[in-house]
């Protein structure tokens, strides 16, 4: 089994979009897209619009707003609605130097299905030399908490935890605004999957829902 992801994102003035495709045997695919935007309010606002689709029959469609309120520290708003008639608001905060907390609450839900919030967290630093760190703990009650450890430079990526690990390599054409990054990685249970993505190395904004095409494997 051989999974392939695709992804493309570009960033023009004050906006991004990316598009990603994943696919693996027998028959497993996933679809997604994302549109960031700064408003015009001094640049301190910033909208991102997102939806993917699994195999025809999970998905998501929804936005999130990101507005400053104070130096270096935003309040994060965002709403999203599944295909299974589950609906979300999601609220968090953000520190620019130092990560974000995010938590989503279902609002809307058909009686057959559970209610459960999520909590996510992320947070980034510097190791030196051009390294950025990150971690990553998503949880819901009753389940367990997936942890992700990641770090990058502008050629290597690296990234391991409970959804499996991965490594990726960019390069970038010279005098080209755009890279190309190839990744091969192992999902939980030893899948193997391989991929390559395309697109600006700005893209959309960390705080994004699965802002990483290799950290969220698992269908």
């Amino acid at each position: 089994m051989s999974p392939a992801a695709v992804q493309a994102q570009s960033s023009r003035g004050q906006s991004s979009w990316r598009f990603a495709f994943r696919a693996a045997e027998p028959g497993l695919f996933e679809v997604s897209w994302r549109k960031g935007l700064n408003t015009p309010s001094d640049g301190n606002g910033r909208l991102l619009f997102y939806g993917h689709m699994v195999n025809r029959t999970r998905g998501s469609i929804g936005g999130v707003s990101m507005i400053e309120v104070a130096p270096a520290r935003s309040f994060l708003l965002g709403v999203d609605l599944a295909r299974s008639g589950v609906g979300h608001v999601s609220l968090g905060a953000m520190w620019h130097k130092e990560g974000v907390v995010w938590v989503r609450v279902p609002v809307l839900q058909p009686a057959p299905v559970p209610l459960r919030s999520q909590l996510r967290a992320l947070r980034w630093a510097d190791l030196g030399r051009g390294v950025q760190g990150k971690a990553a703990i998503d949880w819901s009650p009753g389940s367990r908490p997936a942890l992700r450890l990641m770090a990058s430079d502008r050629i290597w990526h690296l990234g391991a935890g409970s959804t499996g690990a991965w490594a990726g390599r960019s390069s970038s054409p010279q005098g080209a605004c755009f890279q190309w990054t190839g990744w091969v990685g192992f999902m939980r249970g030893g899948l193997l999957w391989v991929g390559v993505a395309w697109g600006t190395q700005n893209g959309p904004a960390p705080w994004a829902p699965d802002h990483e095409p290799a950290e969220c494997l698992s269908p």
